[in-house]
């Protein structure tokens, strides 16, 4: 049996926002408040910042915005620990981006590369 490899992003009721090689997601509530003097990040939550034209999403992206990730790695208590200390974990999977998680409750976003995974 084949694998699903994709995940989906639940945006509704909620506005994209760009900053400086940033993005945030705010409510269309929020965006109808009166925000003069007011930092983007002050009225949004930071899901992804861009890097030499590739966008990495954050922790709190990941966290909050997948609903049903698919695509996922699964990591034991060690693993995970050596995972957010960036550390590389041998896995059989094949290179690509993954969601991370943990007792089925998501980590962070990975990069699989040569049976080497990381995040991103």
């Amino acid at each position: 049996m084949e694998k699903e490899h994709n995940a989906t992003l639940d945006l509704k009721g909620r506005e994209m926002l760009q900053g400086y090689g940033e993005y945030f997601v705010t409510t269309r509530e929020c965006l109808s408040l009166s925000l003069e003097g007011l930092k983007i990040d002050s009225i949004g939550l930071r899901v992804a910042t861009e890097d030499h034209g590739k966008i990495h999403p954050t922790v709190h992206a990941v966290q909050l915005l997948y609903q049903t990730p698919k695509k996922t790695i699964e990591l034991d208590e060690e693993q995970t620990k050596k995972f957010i200390k960036n550390q590389e974990i041998e896995t059989q999977e094949p290179d690509g981006g993954y969601i991370i998680t943990n007792r089925r409750k998501p980590v962070d976003a990975g990069q699989v590369r040569h049976n080497k995974l990381r995040r991103i």
